[in-house]
Protein backbone atom coordinates (compact mmCIF):
# COMPACT_ATOMS: atom_id res chain seq x y z
CA UNK A 1 0.00 0.00 0.00
CA UNK A 2 1.21 3.50 -0.50
CA UNK A 3 2.71 5.09 2.71
CA UNK A 4 4.52 8.49 1.05
CA UNK A 5 2.83 11.71 2.44
CA UNK A 6 4.73 14.60 0.70
CA UNK A 7 4.89 17.89 2.78
CA UNK A 8 5.49 20.84 0.04
CA UNK A 9 5.02 24.02 2.60
CA UNK A 10 8.49 24.84 3.28
CA UNK A 11 9.95 26.28 -0.10
CA UNK A 12 8.14 27.22 -3.16
CA UNK A 13 8.26 24.53 -5.88
CA UNK A 14 7.03 23.05 -9.40
CA UNK A 15 4.56 19.48 -10.07
CA UNK A 16 5.18 17.60 -12.82
CA UNK A 17 5.47 14.04 -14.27
CA UNK A 18 8.00 11.95 -16.42
CA UNK A 19 6.05 8.37 -17.33
CA UNK A 20 5.32 6.37 -13.91
CA UNK A 21 7.54 9.34 -11.52
CA UNK A 22 6.57 12.36 -9.87
CA UNK A 23 8.91 15.15 -10.28
CA UNK A 24 9.75 18.29 -7.91
CA UNK A 25 11.76 20.96 -8.55
CA UNK A 26 12.94 23.65 -6.05
CA UNK A 27 15.25 26.68 -7.08
CA UNK A 28 18.72 25.65 -5.53
CA UNK A 29 17.44 22.17 -4.90
CA UNK A 30 18.29 18.38 -6.49
CA UNK A 31 15.24 17.18 -8.48
CA UNK A 32 13.34 15.35 -6.50
CA UNK A 33 11.69 11.97 -8.22
CA UNK A 34 9.47 9.55 -6.34
CA UNK A 35 7.21 6.59 -8.10
CA UNK A 36 3.40 8.23 -8.26
CA UNK A 37 2.27 4.69 -7.06
CA UNK A 38 4.20 4.84 -3.41
CA UNK A 39 2.30 8.35 -2.70
CA UNK A 40 -0.37 8.34 -0.17
CA UNK A 41 -1.30 12.35 -0.38
CA UNK A 42 1.12 15.56 -1.19
CA UNK A 43 -0.23 18.07 1.44
CA UNK A 44 1.28 22.28 -0.50
CA UNK A 45 0.95 25.01 1.81
CA UNK A 46 3.37 26.65 0.15
CA UNK A 47 1.26 29.84 -1.64
CA UNK A 48 4.08 29.83 -4.47
CA UNK A 49 4.29 26.13 -5.70
CA UNK A 50 2.64 25.24 -9.38
CA UNK A 51 1.98 22.17 -10.49
CA UNK A 52 0.69 20.94 -13.97
CA UNK A 53 -2.52 19.43 -14.72
CA UNK A 54 -0.84 16.24 -16.18
CA UNK A 55 0.65 15.92 -12.96
CA UNK A 56 -2.78 16.17 -11.23
CA UNK A 57 -4.21 14.21 -13.51
CA UNK A 58 -1.22 11.25 -12.63
CA UNK A 59 -1.65 11.57 -8.84
CA UNK A 60 -5.63 11.40 -8.82
CA UNK A 61 -5.26 8.57 -11.32
CA UNK A 62 -2.73 6.84 -8.90
CA UNK A 63 -5.03 6.89 -6.47
CA UNK A 64 -3.23 9.70 -4.97
CA UNK A 65 -5.21 12.36 -2.65
CA UNK A 66 -3.39 16.24 -3.04
CA UNK A 67 -4.35 19.07 0.16
CA UNK A 68 -4.00 22.31 -0.13
CA UNK A 69 -3.72 23.96 2.91
CA UNK A 70 -4.41 27.92 3.64
CA UNK A 71 -1.83 30.27 5.76
CA UNK A 72 -3.42 28.40 9.13
CA UNK A 73 -2.88 24.96 7.72
CA UNK A 74 -6.15 23.75 7.65
CA UNK A 75 -7.20 22.04 4.42
CA UNK A 76 -9.04 24.26 2.10
CA UNK A 77 -8.81 21.85 -0.39
CA UNK A 78 -8.07 18.63 -1.87
CA UNK A 79 -8.32 16.99 -5.30
CA UNK A 80 -9.21 13.07 -4.60
CA UNK A 81 -9.52 9.77 -7.26
CA UNK A 82 -13.42 8.88 -7.79
CA UNK A 83 -13.05 6.58 -10.04
CA UNK A 84 -10.95 3.43 -8.37
CA UNK A 85 -13.17 0.69 -7.64
CA UNK A 86 -14.89 -1.45 -10.40
CA UNK A 87 -17.94 -1.35 -7.87
CA UNK A 88 -18.42 2.43 -7.69
CA UNK A 89 -21.58 3.15 -8.29
CA UNK A 90 -23.80 0.34 -6.50
CA UNK A 91 -21.83 0.94 -3.01
CA UNK A 92 -22.63 4.77 -3.61
CA UNK A 93 -26.27 3.57 -4.13
CA UNK A 94 -26.15 1.46 -1.01
CA UNK A 95 -24.63 4.13 0.72
CA UNK A 96 -26.79 6.79 0.13
CA UNK A 97 -29.74 4.68 1.17
CA UNK A 98 -28.24 3.80 4.64
CA UNK A 99 -31.39 4.80 7.02
CA UNK A 100 -30.56 7.03 10.28
CA UNK A 101 -31.20 4.16 12.65
CA UNK A 102 -28.39 2.27 10.95
CA UNK A 103 -26.14 5.60 10.75
CA UNK A 104 -26.87 6.40 14.12
CA UNK A 105 -25.73 2.84 15.75
CA UNK A 106 -22.33 3.35 13.62
CA UNK A 107 -21.90 6.75 14.87
CA UNK A 108 -22.34 5.46 18.10
CA UNK A 109 -19.03 2.94 17.59
CA UNK A 110 -17.05 5.65 16.29
CA UNK A 111 -17.83 7.85 19.49
CA UNK A 112 -16.90 4.98 21.56
CA UNK A 113 -13.48 3.88 20.08
CA UNK A 114 -12.81 7.87 20.00
CA UNK A 115 -13.17 8.25 23.69
CA UNK A 116 -11.34 4.73 24.69
CA UNK A 117 -8.38 6.42 22.63
CA UNK A 118 -8.28 9.25 24.27
CA UNK A 119 -8.45 7.71 27.63
CA UNK A 120 -4.73 5.83 26.11
CA UNK A 121 -3.38 8.85 25.12
CA UNK A 122 -4.08 10.49 28.74
CA UNK A 123 -2.44 7.69 30.43
CA UNK A 124 0.93 7.24 27.77
CA UNK A 125 0.83 11.05 28.58
CA UNK A 126 1.15 11.23 32.47
CA UNK A 127 -2.63 11.50 33.33
CA UNK A 128 -5.55 9.91 33.91
CA UNK A 129 -7.84 8.29 31.33
CA UNK A 130 -10.10 6.67 33.86
CA UNK A 131 -12.91 9.31 34.11
CA UNK A 132 -12.87 9.06 29.65
CA UNK A 133 -12.74 5.18 30.33
CA UNK A 134 -16.23 5.39 32.57
CA UNK A 135 -17.76 7.40 29.89
CA UNK A 136 -17.52 5.22 26.97
CA UNK A 137 -20.97 2.98 28.75
CA UNK A 138 -23.33 6.26 28.60
CA UNK A 139 -22.82 7.09 24.88
CA UNK A 140 -25.79 5.89 22.90
CA UNK A 141 -26.93 5.53 19.59
CA UNK A 142 -26.07 8.76 17.73
CA UNK A 143 -24.69 9.97 20.87
CA UNK A 144 -27.69 12.00 21.69
CA UNK A 145 -26.32 12.44 25.14
CA UNK A 146 -23.27 14.21 23.55
CA UNK A 147 -20.44 12.31 25.38
CA UNK A 148 -18.07 13.12 22.64
CA UNK A 149 -18.55 16.74 23.36
CA UNK A 150 -18.47 16.12 27.30
CA UNK A 151 -14.98 13.54 27.11
CA UNK A 152 -13.89 16.90 24.94
CA UNK A 153 -14.29 19.12 28.21
CA UNK A 154 -12.20 17.12 30.08
CA UNK A 155 -9.57 15.58 27.62
CA UNK A 156 -8.25 18.41 26.00
CA UNK A 157 -6.43 20.71 29.51
CA UNK A 158 -5.88 17.22 31.03
CA UNK A 159 -3.54 17.19 28.08
CA UNK A 160 -2.54 20.22 27.01
CA UNK A 161 -3.11 22.17 30.57
CA UNK A 162 -5.99 24.35 32.00
CA UNK A 163 -5.74 27.11 29.61
CA UNK A 164 -6.03 25.32 26.63
CA UNK A 165 -9.06 25.42 24.16
CA UNK A 166 -9.22 23.70 21.31
CA UNK A 167 -9.68 26.39 18.39
CA UNK A 168 -9.24 25.83 14.74
CA UNK A 169 -9.11 29.36 14.33
CA UNK A 170 -5.98 30.05 17.08
CA UNK A 171 -2.32 29.46 16.85
CA UNK A 172 0.34 27.60 18.42
CA UNK A 173 -0.99 23.86 19.56
CA UNK A 174 -4.41 24.36 17.75
CA UNK A 175 -2.06 24.76 14.41
CA UNK A 176 -0.30 21.94 14.78
CA UNK A 177 -3.33 19.59 15.62
CA UNK A 178 -4.96 21.12 12.23
CA UNK A 179 -1.79 20.06 10.37
CA UNK A 180 -1.73 16.64 11.71
CA UNK A 181 -5.69 16.24 10.82
CA UNK A 182 -5.74 17.67 7.79
CA UNK A 183 -2.94 14.67 6.67
CA UNK A 184 -4.93 12.45 8.43
CA UNK A 185 -8.21 13.30 6.71
CA UNK A 186 -6.53 12.73 3.21
CA UNK A 187 -5.41 9.39 4.25
CA UNK A 188 -8.99 8.34 5.56
CA UNK A 189 -10.13 10.11 2.24
CA UNK A 190 -7.98 7.55 0.14
CA UNK A 191 -9.12 4.68 1.81
CA UNK A 192 -12.46 6.09 1.34
CA UNK A 193 -12.30 5.90 -2.55
CA UNK A 194 -10.67 3.29 -2.70
CA UNK A 195 -12.91 1.27 -1.11
CA UNK A 196 -15.89 2.24 -3.86
CA UNK A 197 -17.58 4.72 -1.35
CA UNK A 198 -18.08 8.43 -1.42
CA UNK A 199 -16.36 10.44 1.01
CA UNK A 200 -19.09 13.48 0.93
CA UNK A 201 -22.02 11.11 2.37
CA UNK A 202 -21.48 10.95 6.01
CA UNK A 203 -22.59 9.18 8.80
CA UNK A 204 -23.27 12.17 11.16
CA UNK A 205 -21.28 14.83 9.57
CA UNK A 206 -23.97 16.47 6.96
CA UNK A 207 -22.65 20.40 6.52
CA UNK A 208 -23.53 21.59 2.96
CA UNK A 209 -19.85 23.27 2.48
CA UNK A 210 -18.19 20.00 3.47
CA UNK A 211 -17.62 17.21 1.02
CA UNK A 212 -15.72 15.27 3.43
CA UNK A 213 -18.50 14.62 5.60
CA UNK A 214 -17.24 10.58 5.74
CA UNK A 215 -13.90 11.22 5.72
CA UNK A 216 -14.51 13.76 8.88
CA UNK A 217 -16.63 10.86 10.84
CA UNK A 218 -14.23 7.72 10.17
CA UNK A 219 -11.37 9.75 11.55
CA UNK A 220 -13.06 10.48 14.64
CA UNK A 221 -10.63 7.59 16.81
CA UNK A 222 -7.58 8.69 14.73
CA UNK A 223 -7.15 11.91 15.69
CA UNK A 224 -5.74 11.02 19.01
CA UNK A 225 -2.74 9.79 17.23
CA UNK A 226 -1.55 13.26 16.21
CA UNK A 227 -2.89 14.76 19.66
CA UNK A 228 -0.35 12.17 21.30
CA UNK A 229 2.44 13.45 18.73
CA UNK A 230 1.79 17.09 19.30
CA UNK A 231 2.03 16.34 23.25
CA UNK A 232 5.04 14.78 22.55
CA UNK A 233 6.68 17.42 20.41
CA UNK A 234 5.47 20.47 22.66
CA UNK A 235 6.72 18.48 26.35
CA UNK A 236 9.93 17.54 24.44
CA UNK A 237 10.69 20.60 22.61
CA UNK A 238 8.78 23.40 24.43
CA UNK A 239 7.97 24.37 21.04
CA UNK A 240 4.54 25.19 19.72
CA UNK A 241 5.12 27.17 16.18
CA UNK A 242 4.67 25.18 12.76
CA UNK A 243 8.39 24.24 12.14
CA UNK A 244 9.65 21.80 9.86
CA UNK A 245 10.17 19.51 12.24
CA UNK A 246 6.82 19.34 13.55
CA UNK A 247 5.75 18.81 10.43
CA UNK A 248 8.03 15.97 9.92
CA UNK A 249 6.85 14.48 12.91
CA UNK A 250 3.23 14.41 12.82
CA UNK A 251 3.80 12.61 9.52
CA UNK A 252 5.66 10.07 10.79
CA UNK A 253 2.74 9.60 13.41
CA UNK A 254 0.48 8.79 10.58
CA UNK A 255 2.81 6.89 8.19
CA UNK A 256 4.62 4.92 11.12
CA UNK A 257 3.13 1.66 12.17
CA UNK A 258 1.13 1.59 15.32
CA UNK A 259 0.69 -0.96 18.01
CA UNK A 260 -2.79 -2.29 18.89
CA UNK A 261 -3.47 -5.45 21.57
CA UNK A 262 -2.78 -8.49 18.96
CA UNK A 263 -0.78 -7.01 16.45
CA UNK A 264 1.20 -4.19 14.82
CA UNK A 265 0.06 -2.12 11.62
CA UNK A 266 -0.03 1.32 9.69
CA UNK A 267 -2.21 3.75 10.26
CA UNK A 268 -2.88 3.41 6.26
CA UNK A 269 -3.99 -0.03 6.95
CA UNK A 270 -5.88 0.44 10.02
CA UNK A 271 -7.70 3.04 7.74
CA UNK A 272 -8.18 1.05 5.01
CA UNK A 273 -9.72 -1.81 7.20
CA UNK A 274 -12.34 0.67 8.69
CA UNK A 275 -12.93 1.84 5.22
CA UNK A 276 -13.71 -1.68 4.22
CA UNK A 277 -15.66 -2.87 7.16
CA UNK A 278 -18.05 0.19 6.52
CA UNK A 279 -18.43 -1.56 2.69
CA UNK A 280 -19.36 -4.50 4.53
CA UNK A 281 -21.72 -2.68 6.88
CA UNK A 282 -23.70 -1.19 3.66
CA UNK A 283 -23.61 -3.85 1.74
CA UNK A 284 -25.81 -5.70 4.38
CA UNK A 285 -22.57 -8.61 5.28
CA UNK A 286 -21.57 -7.24 8.58
CA UNK A 287 -23.03 -4.95 11.59
CA UNK A 288 -20.09 -2.98 13.02
CA UNK A 289 -17.15 -1.30 11.77
CA UNK A 290 -13.04 -2.20 12.19
CA UNK A 291 -12.28 0.91 14.57
CA UNK A 292 -8.63 1.29 16.13
CA UNK A 293 -7.59 0.51 19.16
CA UNK A 294 -4.11 1.01 19.06
CA UNK A 295 -1.67 1.42 22.27
CA UNK A 296 0.75 5.14 22.15
CA UNK A 297 4.05 5.00 22.48
CA UNK A 298 5.36 5.35 25.69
Amino acid sequence: MPDHILDLSRDPCWLGVEGALLVIRRDAKPEFKLRLDEIAAVCVSQPASTASFRALGALAAAGAIVVVCDEKHAPSGMLMPLANHHAQTPRFLAQAAMGVVQRKRLWRQVVKAKVRQQAAVLDASGGDGTALRGMMARVMSGDRTNVEAQAAVSYWPALFGEAFRRDREEEGVNALLNYGYAVLRSAMTRAICATGLHPTLGLMHHHRENPFCLADDLIEPYRPIIDRAVFSHVHRRGEVALLPEIKVALVEAITRRVRTADSERSLFDSCARTARSLVAVVMGRRKSLSLPEWIPDA
